[in-house]
């Protein structure tokens, strides 16, 4: 077995190096699954809780509505409530400027922008509960497309869940790939073992018994 015309030793120091590498890439694509699942569910957490900050604005404008006007740090309350959905809009934009996201992703989180942005924030920044009537009424307007603000940022979190789901799989996939690329060098180093070092030492000290036995005129087989 004297291939790629290498010593004994330079095989079974390409295998160990090769052995080495597998277990370094396994390990490498582990750490980079584990922070890449973890980012992408901190995605998912963060776009389900922009239903939940939809959700308080309308709270606060129904509760701005009934005094006619806004309770104590209530305006801060719905300021920062606000920055907090536009901070968190403004990273989702980010998301899906990454290519490795897919097209239906991109267009989720478009549609979503473009329907808060022209539709829904005006009326939240115009919304004036000192003017009951008028206010009244912008309140409607933003209640009414809360519903189908709510289907945009359901499917954006399903999208993201499904996406998640599929690059953990990838990784799984990967893994036993190198699991198997791992195992096979681990197979061909015991039967390099057995059949470069084993059955060659064995046979040499069959070889050296029949010597020590007085087979000095025989012909022993040994093999180099």
């Amino acid at each position: 077995m004297n291939w790629l015309g290498l010593t004994l030793t330079r095989k079974f120091t390409l295998l160990l190096v090769g052995f080495l590498v597998l277990q370094t890439v396994q390990i490498g694509i582990g750490i980079f699954g584990i922070l890449h699942v973890g980012e992408e569910s901190t995605n998912i957490n963060e776009a389900g809780r922009q239903r939940m900050r939809t959700y308080h604005l309308l709270f606060l404008a129904h509760e701005a509505l009934e005094y006619r006007s806004w309770p104590s740090e209530g305006r801060n309350i719905l300021d920062n409530v606000l920055a907090d959905y536009e901070a968190e809009s403004d990273r989702l934009d980010a998301l899906a400027s990454k290519p490795a996201k897919s097209e239906k992703i991109r267009e989720a989180i478009v549609v979503a922008r473009v329907h808060w942005d022209r539709e829904m924030k005006p009326l939240l920044l115009a919304f004036d509960p000192s003017i009951p009537r008028a206010a009244s009424a912008t309140l409607a307007r933003f209640e009414a497309h809360v519903p189908g603000h709510m289907r945009h940022l359901d499917e954006i979190t399903e999208l993201l869940e499904r996406d998640v789901t599929g690059d953990a799989r990838a990784l799984a996939i990967f893994q036993a790939v190198i699991l198997g690329l791992t195992l096979l060098v681990g197979i061909i180093g015991m039967i390099m073992a057995r059949f470069i070092v084993t059955i060659p030492l064995r046979r040499l000290i069959e070889a050296t018994r029949s010597i020590a036995a007085g087979a000095y005129d025989k012909r022993v087989p040994t093999s180099s």
